[in-house]
């Protein structure tokens, strides 16, 4: 690109940019002119303002290289950048060289990161930072739910008398028991042998109320009596302290961890494979 006069030379690109190329005067409008054919309308505004040459000397004397990641109508994600060319005596660059290229591999390598940083690397569900962003989130809403921390029986004698592997194998069907009973709410591993269930659903929490926490559990107990590790004599067990947080309320993670924390305690003194439960208190 010229920025005396916005003249430019195509250097490479495809046979539908050669084309319309050879019908524009200008590369500010061959810009529009590709904005208006291939960028997708939200991305479109910021692209012609990435794309203003009028304004890229003042941009090259923070950034020696400036880009922009927008979406196009049929390939996806692309990466536009613009990096400088030569320079007059007055220090303004004459020139400045602009690509745009095709971003999804990389936009699919920072999926799979985000979803690994959000995972729990041993059981796949959701891991401690991010599960708490939910919950935290969901405790946001209006809607009753229940807060359920687990911690596995006899862990630490598992893990002491036949070895870390058991163990990991253990947590991992923990979770997937988990997730098999509690499908439609907020399943995290918290850390250790402990794990978290938030209780969103209605038909879930509203049987919880006229039942007792403790009968929403039983599936649970159904689903750890399938696992199946041959080196384990029983199949494990998990104690329960359970909070029922009322509609209309915002409560602080912090306070409601506490209580159910309270609760866990008092089911593993009473007896392992127990649940103690408590309502958080009204404000």
């Amino acid at each position: 690109i010229d920025l005396r006069d916005y003249s430019f030379k195509l250097l490479k690109g495809t046979a539908a940019v050669h084309a319309a190329s050879k019908k524009v005067q200008n590369v500010l409008q061959l810009g529009e002119l590709f904005c208006q054919y291939y960028v997708e309308t939200e991305y479109q505004d910021d692209f012609r303002k990435f794309i203003n040459e009028i304004t890229i000397n003042d941009r090259f004397q923070t950034n020696r290289l400036v880009s922009y990641e927008y979406m196009t109508k049929n390939i996806g994600w692309c990466r536009a950048r613009i990096m400088p060319g030569e320079m007059d005596s007055k220090g303004r660059y004459m020139t400045a060289i602009f690509t745009t290229e095709s971003a999804v591999d990389h936009h699919k390598e920072l999926s799979v990161l985000r979803v690994a940083a959000s995972r729990d690397a041993l059981t796949g569900i959701m891991n401690r930072y991010s599960g708490e962003h939910a919950i935290k989130d969901a405790l946001s809403k209006p809607e009753p739910a229940i807060f359920a921390l687990f911690d596995c029986d006899h862990f630490k004698m598992i893990n002491d008398k036949l070895g870390h592997p058991v163990g990991d194998q253990v947590l991992i069907e923990v979770a997937n028991s988990l997730t098999d009973v509690y499908p439609r709410d907020l399943v995290m591993r918290l850390g250790g042998d402990e794990f978290v269930v938030l209780v969103t659903n209605p038909v879930t929490v509203a049987q919880a109320q006229q039942e007792g926490i403790a009968c929403i559990l039983e599936p649970l107990k159904d689903r750890l009596k399938k696992i199946h590790i041959p080196q384990l004599r029983t199949t494990p067990t998990l104690s329960c302290g359970a909070v029922f947080i009322p509609a209309r309320t915002n409560f602080e993670l912090a306070d409601v961890y506490e209580l159910a924390d309270k609760k866990l305690y008092e089911a593993k003194v009473t007896h392992n494979g127990n649940v103690a439960s408590a309502e958080m208190p009204k404000e």
